[in-house]
């Protein structure tokens, strides 16, 4: 693929194709950049995709293409993995009985036999006696394989990694009821890296065939142009045998080579049928098949003339009749130069797409093998004993080991040892982080001195290297609005250019036998016309509109990683510039979020004791530990680590206390070793019947509504069990952040879940005026108060009561796109505001519901990622811009300067590098996004 132009005409092919879904969430997405193409398809309709998908779309677009399996989208699901495992199988194995023995392991959630189609192997199956995959009676051996006598299949495997461990998975695997089997990972070649060795070749051809074209050209070139060639053509009263048979026989030469060069553009020829036929639409592909042709077709004819008159010369001895009227040579060159140049543009293209599309790769920080210890124990121990282990083979838990120049592995926690990496490839933090016990580690950091010893807390599927690839996919993936109107923009183009091109054909004919027709014949006329009109299409270049606003969104998206922000899609990059209200959450986002219980009290024995030791206080919380403690709110892990520090020994919830449900916006319920227990906020747990609630005590641990507070309660017997108080730490670079978003005429809110008086303390320290502070806010109050700020009015709060059809519908008349909204948050309570928003924004310690809800993700612990968002935002666009004048100004000068009616004109043969001079200039307006640095 060249241009977007190009991935609109997959996209239309695969949308028609029977079986695929065409539309919405799992619908056909196109990647012209990467050169590749997503979809979901029913099995039922299609069975074999590389027989019914691959033929359709190379019949109709001319792409070859491959259908293989994503298994990153698969391995995206955290309760959920996929794995594809090659086994070897003994003489008289039954691979229905192995499938069913693989079934029975507990975890292992589907078993399923992979054909030769679904892996993209079907040429080695061919190759192999379609022994691969599929068995046979009497299979015959392949000592070069390795499969004397034996077949292999490929099994794919859904496992639950928090219930089964990968290397307990192949061990079992490796014994059967039908005896033991060799047992191994099939490596499955990455989409990315397929597509890249296929653009690679296609350099390769267009290289070849630029190479070709070139040598073929150069001696119509010289025979053309070279004064001493030229001198010696007859003239046309001429009859000397010798300059007759001279000048026959160049013109022989010229138009073999003419047509040999002529054939080499045959892959442009094709395209362009296919888009008329199949497409039924134009494109570039029919603006250079239209003007090649035409100036082959009359060089062609007019070489056939002059070649009848020079033989009849020759024969007869004597000029004929008309030998004084003027003879037009054939333009070879002009035909056979201008398809040099246009594919020596698109190799010049596709070469800077192809530099383009590497550079956005973020799956090579990714390592493949790993230190792994063999001793199961958290503990920092001596003489630890460790081997290398391929990093699939891992899981939750296990110890690794990097020391000074490794890269981090997989996302864990340090459990020994300290040293300083460089993050800054993935946070766009500059200065190295130092790294202790306790300490969180993230894929593809550096160690540059020193030595960790790391827990795995994400396998390598869930990984931050592996979310950032998956959003910087669907990042290019994804189409803003710009793109659609560029793209509509160049699709209006050609047949513009084309009406231009008959025009000026028409209006130069006319001009040229009205006003000079005592010396022009219509011969002399046609031909004149005819140059100009080549001229105009092929010089015209309507990719370099299409290409506009892509390749600054790629560039921008690799920027906006190094910048430690990761942009789930390019419409918020596109809108981010327009914001006027940036709304953030209180905790985990203006703050720290790593809250500390700063004061506690227990209800025991009918009054309220601060004594931890208490046994009876012990049992409280014991019943406290095992209701939150798989909960994954910031409040109920502070509360958490500070009862770990009372209860060294971890605690075993059995099935009935594993029924505990999170309340999004209020806390925890469930049952407890038989009591109905409740933990919150005191506007939810509180209720009327309370009987020891004391407002002293409430007083004193809070700080009058100083710090957060965390309440239990027993629901069936009304009495609070406990009162935390937690505190937390406004980030440093907070307040400085507002400062700057105020300076920039954006207003700044606060939503928080948290009391009002706790969020007054720090909005007054940051910098946000006290009316823009709204506390104790549900999801839902977050969201409406959101789109309240979306419209063009304030109106008034007491509206949040009111959600029937109508007010939204006032809401929404009101919505003007002037206003747009940016909301930061890190919580599963923040999710319906980030969808709410224009511009969804999380932090890195986001829980995974609100990283799906947002637009983009910022990867650094530092509020100046939405700086960076803004400052990216507006240098992309300023660029797009750019990129969208110079493709236009181009296409208007070129096509002004080839109609011929300014004085500079362009000779039809020169314009075959219209498509270089065009497209190369978006690409390098586009990269300069990489060579300067961000001011925010």
């Amino acid at each position: 693929m060249t241009c977007t132009t190009c991935e609109t005409k997959l996209a239309r092919t695969l949308r028609k194709i029977d079986g695929i879904i065409p539309k919405g969430p799992k619908g056909v997405k196109t990647n012209f950049m990467r050169g590749k193409a997503e979809i979901w398809y029913n099995s039922s309709v299609i069975t074999d995709p590389s027989e019914q998908i691959c033929p359709v779309v190379k019949r109709m677009t001319g792409f070859t293409c491959k259908v293989l399996k994503d298994t990153d989208r698969l391995n995206c699901n955290h309760s959920e993995q996929t794995v594809l495992i090659k086994l070897v199988l003994s003489k008289n194995s039954d691979p229905t009985t192995i499938q069913n023995h693989i079934a029975l392991l507990k975890g292992v959630n589907r078993v399923g036999e992979l054909t030769c189609e679904e892996l993209g192997l079907v040429p080695l199956c061919r190759r192999l006696g379609n022994r691969v995959l599929k068995r046979n009676q009497n299979p015959e051996p392949d000592p070069e394989k390795g499969l004397v006598g034996r077949d292999w299949m490929v099994f794919e495997v859904k496992y639950d990694p928090q219930q089964l461990q990968i290397r307990n998975l192949l061990q079992y695997m490796k014994t059967s009821p039908q005896g033991n089997h060799s047992v191994e990972l099939f490596d499955i070649d990455d989409i990315d890296k397929i597509a890249g060795q296929q653009a690679r070749r296609e350099l390769r051809k267009m290289l070849w065939l630029t190479i070709v074209a070139s040598v073929l050209t150069f001696p119509i070139l010289l025979i053309t142009w070279t004064p001493s060639i030229k001198s010696q053509v007859p003239a046309a009263s001429d009859v000397n045998p010798s300059h007759l048979k001279s000048f026959i026989i160049l013109q022989i030469i010229c138009f073999v080579l003419a047509a040999i060069v002529q054939t080499l553009a045959k892959g442009i020829y094709l395209n362009a049928f296919r888009s008329i036929f199949f497409q039924h639409r134009l494109d570039m592909d029919c603006l250079i098949t239209l003007s090649t042709t035409a100036a082959f077709v009359y060089s062609v004819a007019f070489w056939g003339m002059n070649l009848s008159r020079e033989l009849l010369k020759l024969d007869f001895g004597q000029p004929p009749d008309d030998a004084e009227s003027e003879r037009h040579e054939p333009i070879f060159e002009a035909s056979s130069l201008l398809i040099t140049l246009i594919l020596a543009g698109r190799l010049l293209t596709g070469y800077i797409r192809h530099w383009a599309a590497n550079r956005i790769s973020v799956g090579t920080l990714q390592v493949n093998v790993c230190t792994r210890s063999t001793q199961y124990t958290f503990r920092p121990i001596r003489n630890r004993r460790w081997k290398t282990e391929d990093v699939r083979l891992l899981h939750y838990g296990d110890v690794l080991l990097a020391q000074t120049g490794d890269i981090v592995v997989t996302d864990g926690v340090v459990i020994n040892g300290d040293a300083t990496v460089d993050e800054s490839h993935l946070t766009g933090e500059s200065e190295p982080a130092q790294h202790q016990r306790g300490s969180t580690v993230i894929a593809g950091s550096k160690v540059i001195e020193g030595r960790l010893e790391y827990r795995v807390t994400r396998l390598i599927p869930e990984n931050t290297i592996s979310s950032m690839k998956r959003l910087v996919t669907a990042a290019s993936s994804s189409r803003p609005k710009m793109q659609n109107y560029a793209d509509k923009v160049a699709a209006w183009l050609t047949p513009v250019v084309l009406l231009i091109a008959l025009a000026a054909f028409a209006g130069w004919i006319g001009y040229y036998r009205t006003a000079k027709k005592h010396t022009e014949d219509l011969s002399a006329a046609f031909a004149k016309a005819l140059t100009i009109a080549i001229t105009i299409l092929a010089i015209s270049c309507p990719c370099a509109i299409a290409l506009a606003v892509p390749t600054v969104l790629i560039f921008a998206t690799q920027v906006g990683v190094k910048c430690g922000i990761v942009i789930k899609s390019p419409e918020s990059l596109e809108k981010a510039r327009k914001v006027r209200y940036f709304v953030a959450d209180k905790t985990g986002t203006l703050t720290t979020g790593r809250l500390q219980v700063a004061a506690e009290k227990y209800w025991v024995r009918g009054q309220w004791v601060g004594d931890t030791g208490d046994k009876d206080v012990r049992e409280v919380q014991h019943l406290i530990y095992k209701l939150i403690a798989r909960d994954r709110h910031p409040v109920s892990k502070a509360v958490l680590d500070k009862l770990k520090e009372y209860h060294t020994k971890e605690l075993q919830l059995s099935d009935a206390e594993k029924n505990i449900r999170s309340i999004v916006g209020k806390g925890i319920e469930g049952t407890v070793k038989g009591r109905r227990v409740r933990g919150g906020k005191p506007s939810w747990v509180l209720t009327d019947n309370i009987k020891n609630f004391s407002k002293a005590v409430f007083r004193t641990v809070v700080e009058d509504d100083a710090r957060t507070p965390f309440v239990v309660v027993d629901v069936r017997n009304s009495n609070i069990l406990a009162v935390f108080g937690l505190s937390d730490t406004i980030r440093p670079e907070a307040a400085s952040v507002i400062s700057k978003l105020q300076a920039q005429n954006i207003e700044c809110f606060m939503l928080s879940g948290d009391q009002l008086a706790v969020c007054k303390q720090v909005a007054e320290a940051i910098g946000i005026p006290l009316e823009n502070i709204y506390g104790e806010c549900s999801p839902e109050d977050k969201a409406q108060r959101i789109r309240l700020l979306q419209t063009r009015a304030q109106m008034d709060v007491d509206i949040l009561q009111l959600r029937g059809h109508f007010i939204r519908r006032v809401l929404n008349r009101f919505r003007t796109r002037q206003r747009y909204v940016l909301f930061l948050g890190d919580g599963t309570n923040d999710a319906a505001a980030l969808t709410r928003a224009d511009i969804g924004v999380t932090m890195s310690n986001c829980t995974d519901i609100a990283a799906g809800c947002a637009d983009a993700g910022i990867l650094s612990s530092s509020l100046t990622g939405v700086l960076a968002l803004l400052a990216l935002s507006k240098r992309a666009t300023r660029l797009i811009k750019c990129n969208f004048s110079w493709a236009l100004k181009y296409n208007l000068g070129a096509v002004l300067i080839s109609t011929g009616i300014i004085p500079w004109t362009l000779a039809p043969q020169y314009a075959g590098v219209g498509e270089a001079v065009s497209v190369a200039p978006v690409f390098i307006i586009a990269s300069t996004i990489l060579w300067w640095k961000l001011k925010y």
